[in-house]
């Protein structure tokens, strides 16, 4: 049992956001999850602990959006992520927790440039599936999903760009 107070001060804002995000109203702020929790747990002690909410949220938000995905897009993008998920999971274990704490750092600094970036962006054209670059944004989405629940901004430079 965790007895700290401050890790329940910062954890239940940043579950609380996770799951309004995950619903579509929090503009994508549930990233913040991890950065907030990591300031008082280790880096896998937090994605230990967010992982069932995690994949009980993904299951409401499958349900909710079932039948308006596109099959050829995730042919591409779930093998893709399982790959990034595998390398997270192996970097998370051999990493030193200060390099787990700066790459978490900068991706949760990427995901808000490119919110405010991609909100001056106009709108993207209709480009084709483009097969090597999805490989390489679908691991990377996965990658940072599973370090920072940040997999959003690399799925969203694939199929926004």
């Amino acid at each position: 049992m965790i007895s700290d107070p401050w890790f329940y001060l910062l954890s239940i804002p940043a579950l609380l956001l996770t799951n309004i995000s995950k619903g579509g109203f929090g503009l994508g702020l549930g990233v913040i999850a991890v950065p907030l929790m990591a300031l008082r747990l280790s880096v896998p002690e937090v994605v230990t602990l967010l992982l069932p909410i995690l994949c009980l949220t993904d299951l409401v938000t499958l349900w909710e959006y079932r039948g308006q995905w596109s099959w050829p897009l995730l042919r591409i993008m779930i093998p893709a992520a399982l790959v990034g998920i595998g390398f997270g999971a192996l970097a998370i274990h051999r990493l030193p927790e200060t390099w787990l704490r700066l790459g978490i750092g900068i991706i949760s600094i990427d995901f808000v440039r490119r919110r405010w970036w991609g909100s001056r962006r106009p709108a993207p054209g209709d480009r084709g599936l483009r097969p090597a670059a999805g490989l390489f944004w679908g691991a990377m989405s996965g990658f940072t999903s599973f370090m920072a629940n940040a997999g959003e901004p690399a799925l969203t430079v694939y199929v926004a760009a």
